[in-house]
């Protein structure tokens, strides 16, 4: 009886994972690939990396969140590698699906913008339903809850800042104010929808 009870809250988190790893593929593909955008993270950094070589960039997102997903494993158990490995094989998929080349090109303010929205929007979901995409954000949102916050906050600051940096030798100039943007609304509106959906018992839950 208790499974039953169980199976259409199961059912609606890994529906709102997928909702998420729909979300995050349009902003990457739909909205970030066309002008060279990244918003941070270990996605930014894997944008980098699938633009110096041939990799699909979904698959090179999950090699580097690889030692993030055993981290969780050892201390979460399998139920949390499952949430996970599903979030990332989704984004994955829908990343093959949708085909930059088959939407409209918007202006790169509006693929900033909506992008980063997608990206956060996307991005938080996964978050509190128990999944991530990104190692790096994930930890990030781990210490949002601790006693320590405002000192790590400055440290993941950093270091999306010179995610951003890199990203701008590798995929030139032009566009690094605008991917400063996008990390900044995918950081935004990632809190915000944690915010609203009360995450602290599903991310933060034996850490």
């Amino acid at each position: 009886m208790k499974v039953k009870s169980m199976l259409p809250i199961v059912v609606m988190k890994y529906i709102f994972i997928l909702v998420g790893s729909i979300l995050t593929a349009i902003g990457l593909e739909v909205f970030f690939k066309a002008h060279n955008l990244i918003g941070g993270g270990l996605i930014g950094i894997s944008v980098i990396l699938s633009y110096l070589i041939e990799i699909p960039l979904g698959v090179i997102i999950f090699i580097l969140n690889f030692p993030f997903i055993l981290f969780e494993y050892i201390h979460r158990g399998k139920q949390k590698l499952v949430t996970i490995v599903f979030a990332l094989i989704s984004l994955i998929y829908w990343m093959s699906a949708f085909n930059a080349d088959n939407w409209e090109t918007y202006d790169i303010l509006n693929s900033t913008i909506m992008g980063g929205i997608c990206l956060g929007v996307g991005s938080g979901l996964i978050l509190r339903y128990g999944g991530f995409l990104d190692g790096i954000e994930h930890r990030r949102i781990v210490f949002r809850f601790g006693n320590n916050y405002s000192q790590n906050n400055y440290l993941f600051i950093l270091i999306n800042l010179l995610i951003v940096i890199g990203a701008g030798f590798i995929l030139g100039w032009d566009n690094t104010f605008y991917s400063l943007i996008a990390y900044i609304v995918v950081f935004k509106v990632i809190d915000f929808t944690l915010d609203i959906l009360h995450p602290r018992d599903n991310i933060c839950k034996k850490g």
